[in-house]
């Protein structure tokens, strides 16, 4: 039964994948970032021969990567041509739904049916309540990256229109992305948005909205967060980041083709590579709390050095013609070094939308300029 579960597991995303990509093929459809997808995957399934040498089956790294398939959705829309409009409004309106649910049940609580993280009982049967991060329940629902652009797709919005309106919906997003207390989503859009505001000479009440974000970073900065901030470090030589990037640096300096290639993915307990892991964890080491590190050790320095390469090519040749929200997401892709949205495999189908809105404001921009 074990065996017949895996192949269901996977099935759906390798028949996503044939769909999009033969289906493209065909009817020679025009894919602009069809290499650096490909290339992303190719690495990404490579991984999986350092998890083979340490027992973990193929089968099963295929299964812990699978939903880096979901990349395809880019090739999907390519072929049906979706317009930025349809799309973004599928966008906003599932990122909606986030919100909505993520405040729902820090009401509900502890009844609650979206999680990745819940309350857990250890094997001597003592129960560890989910996290609290300045009094807000946090519920590590999948989905926080679309919020996010979701956000500055409304700055963008109302920087063009200045409608008051139009605000009320960026402030309704980033009340979403606070909930999730992840200080690198709180800050980091912030500050985007803030900067992206001061260069905008257009906003007639810039210096206004200057004041409240400076304001309401000072009085976040005063709030638990700070105190969290400070705890950890103080207890620099206990800080759980710290002893995994200590291990990383040891593991690849005795294991060069993991440095290349990477270390594998681990696939919950069923081998003994997923059991290793499993016991890192009990010992505060997890590679993937490092961000770029922890995906420089599972993915490898080839990977790590496709998405370097994938930056530097965008903000070259892409950046400029690209309307601000995408502008502002690209900046939030890159500094968010320690969360690396990127590589996160449960956001991959955001970067395949992403990468498809680029294309077709790309090609708008070819259509005016010739």
């Amino acid at each position: 039964m074990g065996g017949l579960y895996e192949y269901l597991l996977i099935l759906p995303s390798l028949f996503f994948f044939c769909y999009c990509f033969f289906r493209v093929r065909k009817y020679n459809v025009y894919v602009k970032f069809n290499k650096f997808i490909v290339v992303y995957i190719l690495l990404t399934l490579l991984s999986s021969i350092s998890a083979k040498m340490q027992g973990q089956p193929y089968m099963h790294s295929l299964n812990a990567c699978h939903l880096v398939f979901s990349l395809f959705i880019y090739h999907f829309l390519c072929k049906y041509r979706i317009t930025e409009k349809v799309l973004m409004k599928c966008v906003v309106t599932l990122s909606f739904v986030y919100v909505v649910i993520y405040a729902v049940q820090q009401f509900t609580y502890p009844v609650y049916y979206f999680y990745t993280r819940g309350d857990t009982v250890d094997e001597m049967g003592f129960f560890h309540a989910l996290e609290i991060r300045n009094g807000i329940y946090r519920f590590f629902m999948l989905g926080d990256q679309m919020v996010i652009l979701a956000f500055f797709y409304w700055i963008y919005k109302y920087m063009e229109t200045q409608n008051s309106k139009v605000l009320f919906y960026s402030f309704f997003y980033y009340i979403g992305i606070f909930m999730t207390g992840s200080r690198q989503y709180t800050f980091l859009t912030l500050a985007i948005a803030l900067i992206y505001i001061i260069f905008n000479k257009r906003h007639k009440y810039r210096n206004v909205f200057i004041a409240c974000f400076v304001l309401g970073l000072l009085f976040h900065f005063t709030s638990d967060s700070m105190n969290i901030t400070s705890q950890q470090l103080a207890a620099t030589e206990s800080d759980s980041r710290f002893a995994t990037f200590l291990y990383i640096i040891s593991e690849l300096s005795e294991k060069p083709f993991s440095l290349i290639f990477g270390d594998g993915i681990p696939y919950k307990t069923t081998s003994a590579f997923g059991a290793r892991y499993e016991d890192l964890a009990m010992t505060q080491i997890v590679p993937s709390d490092l961000g770029i590190i922890g995906y420089l050790y599972q993915r490898g320095l080839l990977f790590i050095l496709l998405i370097i390469s994938f930056y530097v090519m965008y903000y070259h040749n892409y950046y400029k013609n690209v309307p601000a929200y995408l502008k502002m997401f690209f900046i939030y892709l890159v500094f968010n070094v320690m969360v690396f949205p990127i590589a996160r495999f449960d956001q991959c189908y955001l970067i395949g939308i992403f990468l498809y809105l680029t294309q077709i404001k790309l090609q708008k921009y070819e259509i005016y300029t010739s």
